[in-house]
């Protein structure tokens, strides 16, 4: 091999790397995320848009009903959206109600329940915004979408 092949050497691995992963990029399909992961479409009764992931949440202590759990920890929309506190219950997204149908109901909305809830539950999911939708109250709605259901021994 004389000297002028030898610089070239590098350049040409250099070259066929390249070429490869050119090949591998253009041959593999680069897939846009799905809004569908993250549960929306329970929630969303068919319009993806208009909801918006606010958190997810693991082991948060609640109590359940047939449609709404009420958390121990509040959960608010957040980012300079006013009137925006905190809210405890939240209903429960359409498609993840079966994780609690055949659950003890042990959020009842009575007197002596709200000033002492038990939080017989750990949940686990993602809370979402309904964004354009406003209660009566004009305070965002929210809604559960449910992962995991257990309860506290």
């Amino acid at each position: 091999m004389n000297h002028q092949e030898r610089k070239s050497s590098p350049w040409r691995l250099w070259t066929c790397y390249a070429a490869a992963v050119l090949l591998m990029s253009v041959s593999c399909k680069k897939e846009e995320p799905n809004p569908l992961d993250e549960g929306v479409v329970s929630c969303a009764a068919g319009d993806l848009y208009d909801w918006v992931l606010i958190t997810k949440f693991e082991n948060e202590p609640a109590d359940v009903s047939r449609s709404a759990l009420l958390f121990k920890r509040g959960f608010s929309v957040g980012g300079g959206y006013s009137p925006d506190p905190p809210q405890h219950s939240i209903f429960v997204c359409g498609l993840s109600g079966v994780k609690v149908e055949g659950l003890e109901q042990t959020y009842i909305f009575t007197n002596e329940y709200m000033q002492n809830p038990r939080y017989l539950y750990r949940v686990w999911g993602r809370i979402f915004w309904a964004r354009g939708i406003g209660g009566f109250t004009g305070i965002p709605v929210l809604a559960t979408q449910i992962d995991k259901v257990e309860r506290i021994p």
